[in-house]
């Protein structure tokens, strides 16, 4: 009876045991330190439109949520939400500097991961010198840390 208690109680904790997940968080596979290459298309107001290219350094790490990355570009932080390998951008605030000026631009967007890359499309705009100014940004680049 003694061999079957200790038996019994043997299974039981090794089924406690392999019942712990094993499954990696998926989030480990986006970490990492981003070179973007963006075109930015913008329309003004007052009638003008430009389009540019821009290259910036988009950092990316665990979030507080088991769904949750933290962006950081120019250093401003931002959370986005992850599924799968697609991310949405909660509208949110960063700096945008124009001329000798920094502006503060709400933004949201989405995006996505592919392998070690990352494509990011927001949705920008600002009130600059009585002017609003609409942004759309399409971006992407590969992890360099």
């Amino acid at each position: 009876m003694r061999n079957l208690f200790v038996s019994l109680s043997s299974l039981s904790l090794l089924a406690v045991a392999s019942c712990k997940s094993s499954d990696p968080d998926p989030r480990e596979q986006c970490i990492g330190a981003y070179n973007v290459t963006a075109t930015v298309s913008g329309k003004g107001t007052n009638g003008a439109a430009t389009t540019s290219v821009t290259k910036y350094n988009v950092t990316v790490a665990k979030g507080s949520g088991s769904d949750e990355l933290t962006f950081t570009e120019n250093g401003d932080p931002y959370t986005v939400k992850l599924n799968s390998n697609t991310f949405d951008i909660p509208a949110h605030y960063e700096t945008y500097t124009y001329g000798n000026s920094n502006y503060q631009l709400k933004s949201i967007g989405n995006g996505s991961f592919v392998g070690n890359a990352i494509n990011i499309n927001t949705r920008s705009s600002a009130y600059i010198s009585g002017i609003t100014i609409d942004l759309t940004t399409t971006g992407n680049g590969v992890t360099y840390k």
